[in-house]
């Protein structure tokens, strides 16, 4: 990070701010800090794609990092959406959107193999096995020719110098107006801001937790506040920044859990009404189909069990602490 983000964090008592966002051109909004992050996570996404398109044999944690990318700088230009030129924001994230969409099939496919192997002694699923190994092929053909052609895109770089050359046109102002000093108060409230917002999807004390529907929200929830917690870590108090991020993480894995069995079971019921009696991979599915429906069924009461009334009043209790705790100094 440049001298200009070298902040400290230092421990102050303040409440949670209310819902406003700062216009465009105020000085109050960390521009250095954007043009970092916006720089480092669109290379990432570059790189990702690239690895990609030339490796043929891409495995599963190749795809989940171009996706953890993806997500990633969808998520920095939210949390500064008013730092980016209109157009360029939503050109941004059409693209990202349509990439991450191509990655679905082949993620469901990753996670259908994983699952056959879990359930491979309640087999055999050769049929079903097979049937997968070819629309996973197939997936990662199409993975491949939407990141060639994304990163062949004439836009792209233009784009990119766009929005850059916008950020170090302002803080060429700031630097013209003698604003030698980062407004420090002014930062730390405008992290607050984002933060709890995010925070109030998931600690509100009537949120809706019955129900896969409502769980899947939660998931997004939980996996957009840890990654805008990611952009702001520095910032952060560490100890309650390390507390908190553990357990969203630990809620997001539960979450995901019941969230892929979800996927595999409405794949299954496709499969089975689409497949003739007489077919072998017919016995296959339904056979599945019974052992993914216990399964969600005890990860359902194993997170209703674990997922309390009393651990969320826990969890929202600290972090509130960690928004009273921010506040950032030179």
């Amino acid at each position: 990070m440049s001298s200009d983000q070298s902040l400290q964090v230092r421990t102050m008592n303040s409440s949670a701010a209310s819902d406003i966002t700062p216009s465009a051109g105020s000085r109050k909004i960390p521009l250095s800090l954007f043009r970092h992050l916006f720089s480092s996570y669109l290379g990432v996404v570059e790189q990702n794609a690239t690895r990609i398109v030339q490796d043929h044999d891409a495995d599963a944690e190749i795809i989940h990092d171009f996706r953890i990318a993806l997500r990633r700088i969808e998520t920095v230009l939210k949390q500064f959406r008013t730092l980016v030129p209109r157009h360029e924001y939503k050109w941004f994230l059409g693209q990202f959107k349509e990439l991450r969409d191509s990655t679905n099939r082949l993620r469901d496919a990753d996670i259908f193999l994983e699952h056959l192997e879990i359930f491979h002694d309640e087999g055999p699923f050769n049929g079903l096995k097979e049937k997968v190994l070819n629309g996973h092929q197939k997936s990662m053909n199409i993975v491949q020719a939407s990141c060639n052609s994304w990163l062949n895109e004439s836009n792209r770089s233009e784009y990119r110098e766009r929005v850059i050359d916008r950020i170090d046109r302002q803080l060429q102002k700031q630097a013209v107006e003698q604003h030698d000093e980062e407004p420090t108060r002014e930062m730390a409230n405008w992290i607050r801001i984002r933060l709890a917002k995010r925070g109030r999807k998931i600690f509100r004390s009537k949120l809706n937790w019955k129900g896969w529907t409502r769980l899947h929200e939660r998931r997004i929830d939980v996996k957009q506040l840890r990654y805008a917690m990611e952009l702001y870590r520095e910032f952060l108090p560490q100890d309650e920044y390390e507390a908190i991020y553990r357990r969203l993480k630990s809620l997001q894995n539960r979450l995901g859990t019941i969230n892929d069995e979800v996927t595999i079971s409405a794949q299954l019921k496709k499969w089975k009404r689409s497949t003739p009696n007489s077919s072998p991979e017919k016995k296959e599915i339904i056979h599945l189909q019974r052992l993914e429906k216990e399964a969600m069924a005890s990860h359902l009461d194993e997170f209703n069990e674990w997922w309390t009334r009393t651990r969320r009043r826990k969890w929202k209790k600290q972090w509130k602490e960690l928004l009273d705790k921010l506040a950032i100094s030179t």
